[in-house]
């Protein structure tokens, strides 16, 4: 796995203005870290098993790609 996939799978696991740039223009943040075509096409897949074929532990490429955060994340509520 390259350093510049290894750094964007660590912000997209802890960065919300990552996570939501990401999932907003891909092709513009894979380009600001420098991911190579390949990876950029695994994340556009959402391949688990490609991540992991990259040298991921399945958890991280499980949190890289759940899209979990984004630029809305705050307190939920439950109407009654």
């Amino acid at each position: 796995m390259s350093k510049e996939l290894e750094k964007l799978v660590s912000d997209l696991q802890g960065n919300v203005n990552v996570v939501s740039r990401f999932y907003t223009n891909m092709d513009e943040v894979a380009k600001e870290y420098g991911i190579s075509k390949k990876e950029l096409s695994i994340l556009k897949a959402r391949d688990i098993d490609g991540l992991v074929k990259l040298g991921l532990q399945k958890q991280e490429a499980v949190g890289a790609l759940s899209n979990a955060h984004s630029s809305t994340c705050g307190p939920r509520t439950t109407r009654i």
